[in-house]
């Protein structure tokens, strides 16, 4: 089974899109937990909504002070073999992604899994496209590996219960509280497959990016690391990975697209 943890607040907007988009996989072997931090406007409704008529849709919290906070109680809560979180306004990119996961991971020697990822804005539109970038060995020196949307990254339960929790503090960097720890303590896999959307939208909260540069760095220092921003090892990666190719096709595709932010 893959729990996805979903944490919730004022979600109204994209929630049934976010929701469908799990529906819709061709495979059912998945349980959606989620987590809401006492929301005011119609979130909890949608919820109920589908939770009534698919016993896999469950509140596990309702009084979380934050993401960080919200993982913290779902993932302990999950029953899968292999985990994930979503954002409430995030989609998966087809119905193949959960199959093509649970293919991968449960298959081949690996304790998790990343995809590759789409930024989308709030009309559904692709603003760019990303190829994921993961080391080719643990990691125990250097960070270089940012290119990660946690959206696109699955993995096994046992490397959670190793984890243990989010550290509350940070609000802006805490996915890579975890990133970090899955880069050094296990071997990852990457598919060549758009696996999510990450919708785009002014004043969210990753966009704060000054105060997220600085919980990052505080995050590489507490785990002896420093952050290395080295496009040719990046190459070196994707070609290790079989992912080169892909990756000069969307660099060239994004350079034709026009942002929209």
């Amino acid at each position: 089974m893959i729990s996805i943890i979903m944490p919730t607040f004022n979600s109204e907007k994209y929630l049934d899109k976010t929701i469908q988009s799990i529906l819709n996989q061709d495979n059912t072997d998945w349980e959606l937990l989620i987590c809401d931090s006492s929301s005011t406007d119609d979130t909890l409704r949608i919820i109920d909504k589908y939770k009534k008529n698919d016993k896999r849709i469950k509140i596990v919290s309702d009084n979380d002070i934050g993401v960080s906070d919200a993982l913290n109680k779902g993932f302990p809560r999950s029953n899968g073999t292999i985990l994930t979180w979503m954002n409430s306004d995030d989609i998966y990119f087809d119905t193949t992604v959960l199959s093509e996961v649970k293919k991968n991971l449960l298959y081949n020697d690996g304790s998790y899994l990343v995809g590759d990822f789409h930024n989308i804005d709030e009309k559904n539109n692709i603003i760019r496209s990303f190829i994921s970038n993961i080391p080719s060995k643990k990691i125990d020196k250097f960070f270089n590996y940012n290119q990660i949307f946690t959206g696109s990254l699955f993995f096994k339960k046992k490397c959670f219960d190793d984890f243990g929790k989010f550290n509350l503090k940070y609000k802006f960097a805490f996915e890579y509280q975890i990133l970090v720890f899955l880069l050094k303590n296990y071997k990852g896999l990457h598919i060549n497959k758009f696996l999510s959307c990450f919708r785009i939208r002014p004043n969210q909260l990753s966009s704060n990016k000054i105060e997220l540069k600085n919980e990052l760095e505080n995050i590489l220092k507490n785990e002896n690391l420093k952050f290395l921003n080295s496009k040719f090892l990046r190459l070196i990666d994707y070609y290790k990975h079989g992912s080169l190719l892909r990756f000069i096709k969307y660099f060239i595709i994004n350079s034709l697209r026009i942002d929209k932010f």
